[in-house]
């Protein structure tokens, strides 16, 4: 072990020879931190927890968003970061300005020191109450917001999805008000942050508008199938579409029974040719009657089976075999008699009925082409209108989904905003403010044990170091006895006069000097003297 080092019986030595030192020390230390522990203001803390459930503000959408047609954009937010911002929103300054709004100024700041009762002295006087009075509460005010902020902590607690408040005040009931009032302004502000200021006026605004647009709308319709007379679009269509068919019908029967009938009367007038208006031989007329029958039928049946029909070709030999009876007949009459013919009667009557039917067909045939031409217009304009009826009815309809679009966002804006004035969020109380009873500051254990430590530190402390002041006092007093010893002319020159005088005075007085000095020597004989001892 080195000279330098101190065994612990060696500072067990120490402390025993100064131990009237250590305990004047150690009591010393103890004796002021009972002071400071009674002495100290205390102070009383009060905390709250806030959960911060998952709920709609977890989104952060505005109302306003689901009324366009963007789509949006799920931003995943973590945990920690929702937390602190919901602890950054506690403790913001506005926050903090409403808290001292409620509590109070004065009851914030606590006793008033010497330098606010001067100042409210000062501007007791009305003139520099008007003109110093506002920065003066002013002032205040911001005294009161700085102080709230730095004895109010707000922390996430950890691994929990909560928040806490934590305010210290030497009040136990006002830190718990200031904790309460914190903890409402927050849940306050928070749900005011989350709602969309003004989305319900602009959301019925819109609604409102949507639904005399709507009314308006369905007006016009009314009033426009009214003075068209539609009543139901595709029903009248249909009536329309089956009624110009029909017409179509009729001409072409009309068409088709007065071709007919022109080629009849062709055929009654050829016929009115080869007959005579007067029968010379009544055979030969029954025979040519029966002809001209034939060629009827033979006409009739061409002109709707046509010439490759059999029984037409059948007719058509029929009338050659007539046609050669005939002609051999003329050939052998010799005597002729003159009479009207009744065949040429008989054709001419049904020639004059044939062409008052032709007629009738002619007029029956401009007549439905005409209604065809007025209901092919009534179909044109039955179309317009149905396209015009279509496009009102798809406005209408958007008009409605529209006005249903807004009358639901408007029900779920009022709700938000209910919600948000009734202060209802994602964010509510875990834990109510405390009221502690048992200071949190100062900590009487905790200030005791260290003033154990630390009164036991320093006492050693003190006796080590003036143990070393001594050992130093020591060391010069041996000097000095070494120096005194020497001859006059050994002496160095360098040697401080102090340190010469002292030397005199102990070769003075070698008997009370010798035995406190005699040990340093070590086994050697210093003097002569009877006096010197030998150490122990």
């Amino acid at each position: 072990m080195s000279d330098n080092e101190i065994s612990v019986w060696d500072l067990f030595g120490i402390l025993y020879r100064h131990k009237f030192t250590f305990c004047f020390v150690v009591l010393l230390i103890m004796a002021l931190t009972v002071g400071a522990n009674i002495f100290l203001p205390q102070k009383f803390r009060s905390e709250a927890h806030l959960l911060v459930r998952l709920g709609r503000e977890n989104l952060g959408l505005d109302s306003t968003l689901k009324l366009t047609n963007q789509s949006s954009v799920n931003v995943t937010q973590s945990r920690e970061f929702e937390l602190k911002t919901v602890a950054s929103m506690i403790k913001s300054h506005g926050n903090f300005e409403k808290v001292v709004e409620d509590i109070g100024v004065q009851r914030i700041l606590g006793k008033r020191s010497i330098i606010d009762e001067t100042k409210e002295k000062i501007f007791a006087n009305e003139m520099m109450a008007k003109a110093f009075a506002p920065s003066y509460q002013l002032d205040d005010q911001v005294n009161a917001v700085e102080e709230l902020l730095s004895k109010t902590k707000v922390r996430m607690i950890p691994e929990t999805h909560m928040v806490g408040v934590y305010y210290d005040n030497s009040d136990p009931h006002l830190a718990r008000e200031v904790v309460n009032a914190i903890v409402e302004n927050s849940l306050v502000r928070h749900s005011a942050a989350h709602r969309s200021v003004g989305s319900v006026e602009f959301i019925e605004g819109e609604r409102d508008r949507t639904k005399t647009q709507l009314f308006d709308a369905e007006d016009q319709l009314k009033k426009f199938k009214s003075e068209s007379g539609l009543i139901s679009v595709s029903e009248q269509r249909a009536t329309q579409v089956s009624r110009i068919s029909s017409l179509k019908s009729q001409k072409m029967d009309a068409d088709s029974s007065l071709a007919a009938i022109k080629m009849e009367i062709d055929a009654l007038e050829g016929s009115l040719k080869l007959l005579n208006r007067y029968d010379i031989d009544r055979a030969v007329d029954v025979m040519r009657a029966d002809l001209y029958k034939l060629q009827l039928k033979e006409q009739e049946l061409s002109s709707k089976y046509g010439d490759s029909y059999a029984l037409v070709k059948q007719i058509k030999g029929q009338i050659a075999s007539a046609q050669k009876i005939l002609d051999e007949q003329a050939n052998r009459q010799t005597q002729k008699t003159m009479t009207p013919s009744r065949e040429y009667q008989d054709t001419n009557l049904l020639l004059i009925k044939k062409m008052a039917t032709r007629e009738s067909l002619e007029v029956r045939s401009t007549a439905i082409e005409d209604q065809l031409v007025d209901e092919e217009k009534s179909l044109v304009e039955l179309e317009n209108s149905s396209l015009e009826i279509g496009r009102r009815e798809r406005e209408i309809q958007l008009l409605g989904e529209n006005y249903r679009r807004y009358s639901r966002e408007a029900e779920n804006a009022r709700v938000d905003d209910s919600l948000g004035k009734s202060s209802l969020s994602n964010l509510s109380v875990a834990q109510p403010a405390t009221l502690n009873y048992f200071p949190v500051f100062p900590n009487v254990q905790l200030n005791l044990a260290l003033g154990v430590v630390l009164s036991l530190f320093f006492g050693s402390l003190t006796c080590v170091m003036l143990e070393s002041w001594d050992s130093r006092r020591f060391r010069l007093r041996q000097q000095e006895l070494t120096v005194s010893l020497l001859p006059t002319e050994l002496v160095p020159q360098d040697v401080p006069r102090r340190t010469r005088s002292r030397s005199a005075a102990a070769i003075r007085k070698p008997n009370e000097e010798l035995p406190e000095l005699a040990g340093s020597f070590g086994q050697e004989t210093v003097h002569e003297s009877p006096d010197i001892r030998q150490p122990r």
